[in-house]
């Protein structure tokens, strides 16, 4: 197995982000277990120890190793509590992408989690967002998204966005087509990184998308995309759109 077929995963955010959990569900989707631990019972694959069971909340960086089609991956669970940031710190130079997880909520970004959004791009880290809670009531999804986006830039561009919100979510819709709202964001974000695409995108006026899935990896590698995805992994709603 050659460096190229291995994928550090480093999970950041604020501690009601969901984090631990989305772990479960992605190694639920990939067979590593039978069936999905939670926080609440205390079998979950990274919050092990008796103190982490006891507080429900992770107090150390823990690592799940699988192998999937496109290698093997290895994701970080880091702990969300700015007292413990050093393991959510020393976490990113073992990684090659940072996910930063966002629970829904009307009132913002909280700002631990902007200032690893930061570090993990002064890092030089590939990032993506992950938006979990939209299950909860009186959300509406175009001001979290936007909350989100004012707060780490334009760059961030929904790959995924839910049905819905409350008991209305129960799928998300995997567009990057012309009926995908943020159609326009997303193509700019792409086209930044890559100065052929964007020369021909400014003549032509479009990009085939087959072109645009193919420099997603370098626009997010050169910081100019980040995909955001909406999933519910207590249900594992978007989690094969966000895993594969």
């Amino acid at each position: 197995m050659s460096a190229a077929d291995i994928h550090n995963i480093t999970l950041l955010g604020y501690c009601d982000g969901g984090k631990t959990t989305l772990v479960e569900a992605i190694a639920h989707h990939f067979g590593v277990t039978s069936r999905q631990g939670t926080v609440q019972d205390g079998n979950t694959l990274t919050d092990f120890s008796p103190e982490e069971k006891e507080k429900k909340h992770s107090l150390s960086a823990g690592v799940v190793h699988f192998e999937t089609k496109l290698g093997r991956m290895n994701i970080i669970d880091t702990p969300g509590y700015p007292d413990f940031e050093a393991d959510a710190i020393t976490s990113m130079g073992a990684a090659g992408t940072a996910t930063i997880v966002v629970g829904a909520r009307e009132t913002g970004v909280p700002f631990h989690t902007l200032n690893l959004w930061k570090k993990a791009g002064g890092t030089g880290l590939a990032r993506a967002v992950v938006v979990t809670k939209l299950d909860g009531d009186n959300l509406d999804l175009d001001s979290v998204i936007s909350n989100i986006r004012e707060t780490f830039g334009q760059r961030v561009v929904p790959f995924t966005l839910a049905n819905g919100t409350g008991s209305d979510f129960t799928a998300v819709i995997e567009d990057t087509g012309d009926d995908n709202p943020y159609h326009s964001d997303l193509v700019d974000a792409i086209v930044e990184a890559d100065d052929d695409l964007m020369e021909r995108y400014l003549e032509d006026g479009e990009i085939s998308m087959d072109e645009l899935e193919k420099a997603i990896p370098t626009a997010m590698a050169k910081g100019t995309f980040a995909p955001l995805f909406c999933v519910d992994p207590v249900r594992g709603i978007g989690i094969p759109e966000f895993a594969e």
